[in-house]
């Protein structure tokens, strides 16, 4: 449901950005023409180089783009034809996403309000990547030019052109940089210190702005200083997709259980859960399901997307599953009482943390899951960082 109302808010911005297209800036068919001419030679660079700083703020990225192309003057050195020629270069563009920016921005300075800012950061990166994709084939849109629309890549009868392959790169290109970037947002916002989020908004704001200043200056430079932030976006994009649905489940569960009726209660024989390290295949935070079978043993599944799922059964004799509560999240324990203690690879415990989706049908869960359970001890209770980190 959450991808089919993301597909319709997209579907919807680039029907209005379409159709705004011959409104917008009440430029002329002759200056459209002229411009649409020039912008043909786009270099890759021009083009690559602002992808950086729109996925770090996709509404201030614009902006920024915008009041370039129209304040930048004789201060920015000519020849980017982007910020020269292309559809940017308008006041309406410029305005209507500085308000876009305002809007969006005020509420990550709270973390009352920053909820609210984190439910539409999905949509304001789609939004960013339809306008870049307006702009991109707004300004090749004359198709005379057979160069521009050489194949680069054919399979059947799919076929790629190079403004295709560059549209492609970008979307990947912010996708990645920007879920990076949403992951550590979403860390400090469940870290208990005052205007750490306002620190890290300014903070964005003020790299976005920069790498566009940079970008200004040299296209070419920008274009290698989004490939490094691409770079390492991808090195750790894994390790931080885990850690969001990790967080995510944690925090929301609980509130979804209290606002949504049958949430809480335990409709099947399985849990959602996430390993507190290394678990044989199962990476560290990695979403897992825990499942009772009719005979009596238990499976963890992992889920993946594309491939067959991955499935460990367990049986009544190798392992003992345990539920325990915590105070910010539950675990489940599994005792392994054949383990060979004296292997490096074998564990002779592993702990499974879940959240208080459940929390009110305690009972229930464990009769589903065939699971004893235990109170944490006092002193356990005292101890939050063990939850998460244990």
């Amino acid at each position: 449901m959450k991808r089919l109302l993301t597909f319709l808010c997209c579907l919807f911005l680039f029907s209005n950005a379409v159709e705004a297209q011959d409104k917008l800036g009440g430029l002329s068919g002759t200056e459209l023409a002229a411009a649409s001419q020039i912008s043909e030679h786009i270099s890759t660079s021009e083009w690559l180089g602002p992808l950086a700083p729109i996925a770090l703020s996709p509404f201030f990225g614009i902006t920024c783009l915008s009041g370039l192309a129209l304040f930048g003057g004789d201060w920015i050195p000519g020849g980017n034809a982007l910020l020269e020629n292309s559809v940017v270069k308008n006041s309406a563009v410029f305005w209507t996403f500085l308000v876009l920016s305002i809007l969006t921005s005020l509420p990550r300075f709270s973390k009352l309000s920053k909820p609210f800012a984190q439910a539409i950061d999905q949509l304001e990166t789609y939004a960013g990547i339809i306008t870049l994709l307006v702009i991109k084939f707004w300004a090749t849109g004359d198709t005379s030019d057979p160069i521009g629309d050489a194949l680069v890549l054919q399979a059947g009868v799919i076929s790629i052109t190079a403004d295709g392959l560059l549209a492609f790169a970008a979307m990947v290109n912010i996708l990645v940089v920007n879920s990076v970037k949403f992951f550590f947002e979403f860390l400090i916002w469940i870290t208990p210190v005052p205007f750490l989020d306002a620190c890290f908004e300014v903070a964005n704001k003020s790299l976005c702005a920069v790498l566009m200043v940079i970008y200004a200056y040299s296209p070419a430079i920008a274009t290698g200083n989004n490939l490094i932030i691409l770079l390492i976006s991808l090195f750790i994009m894994r390790w931080a997709h885990r850690r969001v649905i990790f967080y995510r489940t944690m925090c929301l569960d609980p509130l979804l259980a209290k606002c949504l009726k049958g949430y809480g209660t335990p409709h099947r024989a399985e849990l959602t859960v996430f390993p507190s390290q290394n678990f044989g295949a199962f990476p560290e935070k990695s979403r897992l399901l825990f499942r009772k079978n009719a005979d009596g043993s238990w499976s963890v599944c992992m889920p993946r997307f594309g491939r067959p799922a991955l499935r460990v059964n367990y049986t009544q004799a190798e392992i003992r599953p345990l539920l325990k509560r915590g105070w910010l999240t539950n675990s489940l324990r599994l005792n392994f009482p054949q383990a060979n203690t004296q292997s490096e690879s074998s564990q002779s415990e592993v702990v499974l943390i879940f959240s208080h989706r459940h929390a009110a049908r305690w009972t229930e869960l464990c009769e589903c899951l065939g699971a004893n359970s235990v109170e944490a001890p006092l002193v356990e209770v005292f101890d939050r960082k063990v939850e998460f980190n244990q």
